[in-house]
């Protein structure tokens, strides 16, 4: 009895870790992140109104996309696409003039306002990071 129980057990925690593993396999790896913006720089522009939004390739895991949503809510994700985010083709941009994210490659499009996909193969939301707004300067971390 004993020897079925901890085999049960063993069984159980193998898996688990399988399947904990399988749902990470394509996901985005995380990156130390940790930037301001001061919003009164030329480079932050576009920022300075609601629905803009702002490209950064040097940070993040492939660029970090900014976005402004409202007055006081900013929005950050990564660039790579979660569909197969090791591709190196695989990389969202944002439309011109939309609130949307694209990556031409798989066609998955995501809302910059929560990240999650509503077209194409992706299943996963973009990789968000966390922003802070004290009026000014627009601090985005993890």
């Amino acid at each position: 009895m004993k020897n079925k129980i901890l085999y049960i057990l063993l069984f159980s925690i193998a898996v688990s870790m399988w399947s904990c593993n399988g749902d990470n396999d394509d996901y985005i790896p995380e990156v130390k992140v940790n930037f301001i913006c001061d919003l009164y720089l030329p480079t932050y522009t576009d920022l300075n109104f609601v629905t803009g939004s702002i490209t950064d390739t040097t940070k993040g895991y492939k660029g970090i996309i900014i976005y402004r949503a409202t007055e006081s809510d900013f929005y950050a994700f990564d660039m790579a696409c979660p569909y197969d985010p090791y591709d190196p083709d695989a990389l969202v941009t944002v439309e011109p003039w939309e609130s949307i994210a694209v990556d031409e490659h798989c066609g998955s499009k995501f809302l910059l306002l929560d990240g999650f996909p509503f077209e194409g193969p992706a299943e996963k939301p973009l990789k968000a990071y966390n922003t802070y707004f004290d009026g000014r300067n627009l601090r985005v971390y993890n």
